[in-house]
């Protein structure tokens, strides 16, 4: 069946979706017409789609099917590759080479994969927009390959290189690379390329020039670096990024003032999120005041907020504040037109803190500019004092019925995860 994709006509394809979906699933894929793309397609990753695993045959027969979808058909336009091999003939990376069509790859590294041969591929790519790849291993073959492509490429406008364990050698690659480059405008990255060479970090930022959201995720391997001090210096220079998420870093005094200076100086920024704040001091002096630390830092970004006309959403972690914090935060927010959207996000471990900050809330009266996004533990789910819940995941099948439950007495639930094994 040949691709009959034009800019007035859908592939043939499309009417047989269901049929290669029942293949396709078994590697976790699934084809889907992407909306406002004129009939054009993509292949994306659907985790736990096919369970139990299937046998290794089936595997083959999809890793057969993706690779004459990749091959054949001009109309898909962006595509998933599994991070694994199931059969060596058969090579999705290879078969990319020269692709002119791809306007979005997305992949883990696959380790039995030649780095090399996926190197070459994507700088073969013609209209290769945007790349999202993870890269668990210490090959600096990828580092190379980005610093490459964000030299060469003329269509490049997203990145995504997701390097746990980057080294000084990749952070200087990747960086060299984003300097050179002058087409990329939404950025997610590894910690480790703002702390392994902070100086080259600040220059960055300082000198991009079409830069406008950055995302930066935090790994284990840095935890023990004040990552979020050169990222607010960085920002304090940097005229151009409109929305900045930082994911699991620490938090210290030093950074804590260092925000404060970020977002009472900084009038580019529209979108501020810091999800998931770890307590720096936790592993440096052992149990010292770890949480009154963190939350003394970031007391003096009430008064930057107050003075900054600029931001419109903030996300941060509950624990990021005592609960008197949240309240006076709480009535700021009901006094400036322009912040319109406060997200908390809360982890299993500190729900402790919503009743507290939901009394607050609701003596405010700004509940509709506030989503609070919760994750829930083993522990009793009983969380009757707060209201604003938006979105739940429960990984535990003992809280099932109170899962089902709740969602009734949460009128502001939109999403609810459940991950159930060993059933």
């Amino acid at each position: 069946m040949p691709c009959t994709f034009s800019e007035d006509t859908k592939c043939q394809i499309v009417a047989c979706i269901p049929l290669w979906n029942e293949f396709l699933c078994w590697l976790e894929l699934e084809l889907r017409e992407l909306p406002g793309e004129g009939g054009q397609l993509g292949v994306v990753h659907v985790p736990g789609i096919c369970l139990p695993k299937p046998e290794e045959t089936l595997l083959y027969q999809a890793a057969t099917l993706l690779f004459w979808l990749l091959k054949i058909y001009h109309c898909v336009v962006s595509a998933y590759i599994p991070g694994y091999r199931v059969d060596p003939d058969v090579d999705d990376f290879k078969v990319l080479i020269g692709n002119d069509s791809l306007k979005s790859l997305s992949f883990e590294h696959p380790w039995s994969v030649d780095s090399e041969c996926v190197c070459k591929m994507l700088l073969s790519m013609k209209r290769l927009e945007e790349l999202h790849c993870v890269v668990p291993s210490r090959d600096e073959t990828f580092a190379k390959m980005v610093s490459w492509l964000l030299r060469a490429s003329a269509t490049l406008t997203v990145l995504e290189f997701i390097a746990p364990h980057m080294d000084l050698g990749q952070a200087v690659l990747l960086l060299s690379g984003l300097q050179a480059n002058c087409t990329v405008r939404d950025l997610t990255i590894s910690s480790g390329a703002v702390v392994l060479n902070p100086p080259m970090f600040v220059a960055f930022m300082s000198g991009t020039a079409t830069l406008k959201h950055l995302k930066v995720v935090g790994s284990k391997c840095d935890l023990m670096f004040d990552i979020l001090s050169w990222l607010f210096q960085g920002m304090m220079y940097n005229r151009t990024v409109s929305s900045l998420e930082v994911h699991d870093v620490s938090l210290t005094r030093e950074s804590g003032m260092k925000g404060a200076g970020m977002l009472a100086q900084n009038k580019m920024l529209r979108s501020f999120g810091l999800w998931r704040c770890l307590p720096f001091c936790e592993f440096r002096i052992g149990e010292w005041s770890a949480t009154t630390l963190e939350r003394k830092a970031t007391s003096s970004w009430l008064q930057a907020i107050s003075k900054n006309d600029t931001v419109e959403n903030i996300t941060l972690s509950a624990i990021i504040w005592t609960y008197e914090c949240w309240g006076r935060f709480f009535g700021l927010l009901s006094r400036r037109p322009s912040l319109k959207r406060l997200t908390i996000v809360v982890d299993t471990d500190e729900r402790k803190f919503l009743p507290d900050i939901a009394r607050k809330l609701e003596e405010s009266g700004c509940e509709k500019n506030v989503t609070i996004v919760a994750s829930c533990g083993k522990q009793r789910f009983s969380l009757e004092d707060c209201k604003r819940y938006s979105e739940l995941w429960a990984e535990d099948q003992n809280m099932l019925p109170q899962v089902y439950r709740y969602p009734a007495t949460f009128p502001a639930l939109t999403f609810l995860s459940l991950r159930i094994e060993n059933l």
